[in-house]
Order: C-alpha cells, then structure tokens, then sequence
C-alpha cells in the first residue's frame, strides 16, 4: 500500500471527512484536508530504495478553534503511532484559521508531518 493510502485509512479512523487538496462545498465538520508539501527523494544510483518521503500538510476543520485544535492533536498521535509509517511531526501545530466571520465560521489547525513510508 502506499503512504497516501495508509494515512487516509489512519485519518478516516479518526474523522470520516478527509479530503485530498480541498474540500468540497459544503463538506460537513469536522473535517481534515491533506495536501503534498514536497518530501526527500530517496533514489540512489543502484535504484535499491523501496522507501519514499513525503512532506505531508494536515488541515484539521472544526466548527470552533478549541475542536479543531484538539482534532489535530488526535491526528498526531494516530500517525505517531502508525504501525508501518514512520511519522515525524515538524514542528507543533498552528492554530487560529478561520474561514469567515459569520455563525457558519469554521476553524482551522494545521501541522506538516514528514512521513517515510514504502515505495508504491
């Protein structure tokens, strides 16, 4: 399997909306969105490495800053504790995104792992 699949699966155990990129329209909360952040390249000249490196960038949605907060400290501790990817947060995570200013507001935390994982 390869890192994308194990981590959505891991993802999908915590919060059943995850989304690759950007949500959709109306996607309900909470929420978590992941994107590419880029990664190490791990080929060498003898193309013996089955290992790959991603940078991996988590967006955790919530309808209040203390949820998504929360949501993305349990998101930590699931791919921490991941059987088969070896998982390294970068650092803590930042909160206080907000997208909009109404009563249908939603807050945002967000956190970038490095994850080393097989070669799909």
């Amino acid at each position: 399997m390869s890192i994308e699949t194990l981590v959505v699966a891991a993802l999908k155990a915590r919060c059943p909306n995850v989304y690759l990129v950007v949500a959709p329209n109306g996607a309900p909360p909470p929420r978590l969105v992941i994107q590419h952040a880029g990664g190490r390249t791990l080929r060498y000249a003898e193309n013996t490495s089955n290992l790959r490196n991603i940078l991996l960038h988590v967006s955790a949605w919530a309808k209040s800053s203390p949820a998504a907060f929360a949501l993305i400290r349990q998101v930590e501790e699931d791919l921490c504790a991941h059987p088969t990817l070896q998982v390294d947060p970068q650092g803590e995570p930042d909160a206080g995104i907000a997208d909009g200013a109404d009563a249908d507001s939603l807050y945002g935390a967000t956190q970038i792992f490095s994850i080393f994982g097989p070669r799909d």
